[in-house]
């Protein structure tokens, strides 16, 4: 029964990896090509001045992007790098996450906890100005370096003397993405995101289309272990039932629904 459950989770993993997955990474790529890209000029009316896509802008010749202005609070799409006034925090890194090595699991993979996590306000230049991410929990997608403290790896005990821990973060004039709601500060426009991605807006597009492309694949691999499951579950029913079925002095199995 227990691998019959398993196999019906399986499935049930399948067709969210291949249909609801696929769909969810293919509707986020189209998004981000329609959110309006923030150029950092401010309107007179206190506006920023944004450029729409061609996919977003219906009235748009192919290839022609628009103008136009956004209102604070409305959601847009940012690129460019980041800015070289933004003080380092540790290193080179301006924002980061650290991990301790804890040791070796059963089948021999390294154990890595994450132990601090660094992420300021980040000021990132972009095509008309800079504009500053204002909050400080975002979290980092495709850092730009990593960095391990010892080449050969130490476990963290807990004792006076620590072990190997490595970093993973953004650095200055190295490009990043990040979408979120367009808010008016005291130096001009900040952004409030979930999320700061290291690499250009169509670096971002092309994750989110291989996430696309290979889903269907894992969700196909999930279908084929859990159909295999459930099938050797019934079997296993099946042998079951042929044995505790009554026989008659023959061998053949008797029919409940004999008369």
């Amino acid at each position: 029964m227990m691998r019959l459950l398993l196999g019906v989770c399986y499935l049930i993993a399948a067709v969210g990896f291949g249909i609801f997955g696929t769909q969810s990474a293919r509707a986020e790529a189209t998004r981000i090509e329609q959110l309006p890209h923030l150029d950092g000029a401010v309107g007179k009316d206190g506006s920023f001045i944004c450029t729409l896509t061609p996919v977003a802008s219906q009235s748009a010749a192919p290839g022609t992007p628009t103008v136009a202005q956004i209102v604070p609070g409305s959601v847009v799409l940012i690129e460019g790098q980041i800015s070289p006034l933004n003080p380092p925090s540790y290193r080179n890194f301006i924002s980061y996450v650290r991990e301790e090595y804890r040791g070796i699991n059963p089948d021999g993979s390294a154990i890595w906890s994450e132990d601090q996590r660094v992420t300021p306000g980040l000021l990132i230049d972009i095509a008309g100005g800079s504009v500053r991410i204002a909050n400080t929990d975002y979290r980092l997608d495709s850092p730009h370096q990593r960095w391990q403290d010892t080449n050969t790896l130490i476990a963290n005990t807990g004792g006076i003397v620590g072990g190997t821990r490595r970093y993973t973060g953004l650095t200055v004039f190295r490009p990043v993405t990040a979408i979120g709601v367009l808010e008016s500060g005291p130096d001009g426009p900040e952004l409030r995101t979930s999320f700061v991605f290291g690499g250009s807006r169509a670096e971002y597009i092309a994750t989110q289309l291989g996430a696309a492309a290979y889903l269907p694949w894992l969700g196909g691999f999930a279908a084929v272990i859990g159909l295999s499951m459930i099938a050797r579950n019934l079997q296993h029913v099946g042998l079951w039932v042929l044995r505790t079925s009554p026989r008659r002095a023959d061998g053949q199995v008797v029919s409940h629904h004999a008369a």
